[in-house]
């Protein structure tokens, strides 16, 4: 018996991957602005109130260049020739990482204009 792999499959693994690299990089490119640009202005304005930062939002602040972890494993799987099923998974993985990277990162720039509200 021959070990076939379905045309589907390969399909998905042939786009997926390309679809979680392109998710996962535009994901680690806003979050890295956010953290360029965005923490310094809260950090600052945290400081001069005299008050801690949210805690994800203070965590954010000090781990925000690990997004670019997400694109990196994802590039690997798709350019070191892996399997196909490496590759869905690859693809999952890189899109799950951008939702979950941008959903937090909304959360740590917001959830500061929330506690700056209740102090006033």
């Amino acid at each position: 018996m021959i070990n076939a792999v379905h045309p589907l499959l390969l399909r998905s693994a042939a786009v997926l991957p390309w679809l979680g690299l392109f998710a996962s990089a535009a994901m680690a490119v806003i979050v890295t602005a956010f953290g360029l640009l965005a923490m310094p202005y809260y950090t600052e304005l945290f400081g001069a109130a005299g008050q801690p930062l949210p805690w994800i939002t203070r965590v954010f602040s000090q781990a925000w260049g690990t997004a670019w972890l997400a694109p990196l494993l994802v590039g690997a799987a798709l350019f070191l020739r892996t399997t196909p099923y490496v590759r869905i998974a690859a693809g999952v993985f890189g899109l799950g990482a951008a939702v979950l990277g941008a959903v937090s990162a909304l959360f740590a720039m917001y959830l500061p204009y929330f506690k700056l509200a209740s102090l006033v």
